[in-house]
């Protein structure tokens, strides 16, 4: 990716948390899932911000 932006960051853009032990992989699959069934699995484990995209 260009910038300083990082897969954490955009999910975080997106309105989720998620825990500090993720890999910049974990992230960047996760984010690449996002509006997919695949996604909600991870829900669990996120914390999702009152603007988060649903």
């Amino acid at each position: 990716m260009k910038g300083k932006e990082t897969w954490r960051d955009l999910l975080l853009m997106a309105g989720y948390e998620v825990p500090k032990e993720w890999s910049g992989h974990k992230c960047k699959k996760v984010m690449r899932s996002l509006a997919t069934e695949e996604f909600e699995k991870y829900l669990p484990e996120m914390t999702a911000l009152p603007w988060a995209i649903k």
